[in-house]
C-alpha cells in the first residue's frame, strides 16, 4: 500500500512539473484577443491604464492556465479578503471566455480560522458563496436551498493545511490552486507567477495570477469595476486577517469626523 501511494505521488509531481513547463514555454499566451468586460472597464476609466495592463495580462494568464489544466484539476483560495475578491472576478472572466472551462469547473476553497475570523468577513463569504459558488442544474438541499460548492477548511496551523491539501486528493484530482498573493506580502518578494510545492507538502501548483499587482492596482481594480468587498474595508482596514492579529490602520483616520465611518 505505501508503495502504491509513493507511485501515485510521484505522478502527481510529474504533471505538476510538466503543467508548469507547458505553461512557461507557451509562445501564444497573448496571441487569442478576447473581449473581456473587466478590463474594458477598467481600461475606459481615466488614469488606470497602468492598472488596466495588469488586468489583461493576468486574464491572459488565467486563460492560459486553462488551457494547460483539464477541468476538475483547478480550485480557488477565497477568503473574502480584497485579493480574493480581485482574483476571483478574473477567473470568472475568463472561464467565461474560454472554450472547455466554465466557472464550475474551478473549485472554490475557504482556508477558514477556525475560531477567530471576523464576524464581518465571515458574514461577507457566505454572502459570495451563495452569489457565486452555488451549484447549477437545480442541484437543492432538503429544505430547497441552493447548494453551495465552496468547501471550507479550518486552518488553525500549517500542519492542518498540509493534512487538509491531502484528504482533498484522495477525493478529486487537484492539481494547482488559484491564489490571490502578491509581491509585497510577507515572505513573497522572490516568488514567480507559478510555483510547485515543496517540503513535507503534497504535489500542487500555486498560481499568483496578481503577484505584480500594487494595493492601488487591486483598489483601483475593485472600484472601477464596481465589485463588492467586505465593509471591514471601510472601517479603516488595510490588510484583515484575524480578530487577534490585526488592527485598523491609524493612517486612515479623518479627525474630528462627523461621517457614520471616520475612516477614508
Amino acid at each position: 500500500l505505501r508503495a502504491a501511494q509513493d507511485r501515485l505521488t510521484m505522478r502527481r509531481w510529474l504533471l505538476c512539473r510538466f503543467s508548469a513547463r507547458l505553461f512557461h514555454s507557451s509562445n501564444v499566451l497573448f496571441k487569442d484577443e478576447k473581449k473581456y468586460s473587466l478590463y474594458e472597464k477598467i481600461r475606459s476609466t481615466p488614469g488606470n491604464e497602468n492598472t488596466a495592463n495588469k488586468v489583461i495580462k493576468a486574464l491572459k494568464e488565467i486563460d492560459r492556465m486553462l488551457d494547460v489544466m483539464e477541468p476538475g484539476s483547478l480550485a480557488l483560495s477565497f477568503n473574502g479578503g480584497k485579493d480574493a475578491c480581485a482574483v476571483m472576478h478574473l477567473v470568472r472572466e475568463a472561464c467565461e471566455q474560454h472554450r472547455t472551462h466554465k466557472f464550475t469547473h474551478v473549485q472554490p476553497i475557504w482556508f477558514k480560522n477556525p475560531a477567530d475570523e471576523f464576524p464581518e468577513l465571515v458574514g461577507f463569504v457566505q454572502q459570495q458563496a451563495a452569489q457565486y459558488f452555488t451549484h447549477t442544474g437545480g442541484l437543492r438541499s432538503v429544505d430547497g436551498k441552493r447548494l453551495s460548492r465552496l468547501w471550507t477548511l479550518l486552518i488553525a496551523s500549517e500542519r492542518d493545511f498540509i493534512s487538509g491539501m491531502v484528504k482533498i486528493q484522495r477525493q478529486v484530482p487537484l492539481r494547482c490552486i488559484i491564489m490571490g498573493t502578491r509581491r509585497t506580502d510577507p515572505g513573497c518578494g522572490n516568488l514567480s507567477s507559478l510555483t510547485a510545492s515543496t517540503g513535507n507538502y503534497p504535489p500542487f501548483l500555486r498560481f499568483n495570477p496578481i503577484l505584480d499587482w500594487t494595493y492601488r492596482d487591486v483598489w483601483d481594480f475593485i472600484i472601477a469595476c464596481e465589485l463588492p468587498y467586505c465593509t471591514l474595508y471601510d472601517e479603516g482596514y488595510t490588510s484583515i486577517g484575524t480578530v487577534k492579529d490585526t488592527i485598523r490602520n491609524p493612517a486612515l483616520l479623518i479627525p474630528h469626523s462627523s461621517s457614520p465611518s471616520p475612516y477614508q
